[in-house]
């Protein structure tokens, strides 16, 4: 039995390999097309009222919050990712629409961990916002 039992775990670890690649090509196809489907539209609709609140939050706040300045690093990069690809998908032709896509899912990845950065490591987006006004 011992001779099975490597076998069988190298069987059920590639099984699992197969499956974990599966399900990650199925949330990069349903990100790469931001504007499909109706959780993307109610992420879309979500994210767009909690913009709403959190930018005058985010602007009242004297010295910035920590909360505030999370839900916002996340917030303008899903939205601004799902409305661009309602941009690619009505005015970029569809032989360039896969490349397109995967350049705005590239800035969203980017811009996604640029504001955790600037959040935990720095001063924090409503502060740099405020910042940059002033100046």
């Amino acid at each position: 039995q011992t001779a099975k039992t490597p076998l069988f775990f190298s069987f059920l670890s590639s099984l699992v390999v197969v499956i974990v690649r599966v399900i990650i090509i199925i949330i990069m196809a349903s990100l790469l097309h931001g504007d499909r489907g109706k959780m993307m539209m109610k992420i879309y609709h979500g994210s767009s009222f909690a913009l709403a609140g959190l930018v005058p939050a985010a602007m009242v706040i004297r010295d910035g919050n920590l909360p505030v300045d999370l839900a916002l690093g996340v917030a303008l990069p899903v939205h601004s990712h799902i409305g661009l690809n309602f941009v690619i998908s009505d005015y970029v032709p569809k032989s360039m629409r896969l490349p397109a896509r995967a350049s705005v899912l590239g800035v969203t990845m980017a811009s996604l961990y640029g504001m955790f950065q600037l959040n935990m490591y720095g001063e924090g987006v409503s502060k740099t916002a405020k910042r940059l006004w002033r100046n």
